[in-house]
């Protein structure tokens, strides 16, 4: 199997920070970039690229083969359903747009238990 590369976005949180352990660790992976809002421990084939997520779309000279999106928060810590949608579903888009752009072929998105569009539940709703 031809080296890989693979983006990985939310990597200082809980589920993301146990993704990239995964990944730093996976011999299908030559190189790793997190690209996350504070600095991680630094890895021998890890990229870093610390972010304001509100310019996501101004980072260039990525290239990867695979997306991991992990981002996420709560809307206590968010403040506002406002400030947590841009956060679950605006950053998670423009991560997915950036992929793209980067040429990976694969994304895998982290997402809630229990999501769904039709819930009444703010949380489990985020949709737009």
């Amino acid at each position: 199997m031809p080296p890989r590369t693979t983006l990985i976005a939310g990597a200082t949180g809980l589920v993301g920070s146990l993704c990239l352990k995964q990944m730093l660790a996976d011999p299908a992976y030559d190189q790793v970039i997190a690209i996350s809002r504070r600095p991680v421990p630094e890895s021998p084939n890890l990229t870093q690229k610390v972010v304001d997520f509100d310019k996501l779309g101004q980072l260039t000279s990525v290239a990867a083969d695979d997306a991991f999106c992990a981002l996420g928060t709560t809307i206590r810590k968010a403040g506002s359903q406002q400030v947590f949608h841009k956060i679950d579903f605006g950053y998670s888009k423009a991560f997915a747009e950036l992929a793209l752009a980067a040429g990976a072929r694969q994304f895998a998105l982290v997402s809630s238990a229990g999501a769904n569009a039709r819930s009444t539940n703010f949380y489990l709703r985020n949709e737009r």
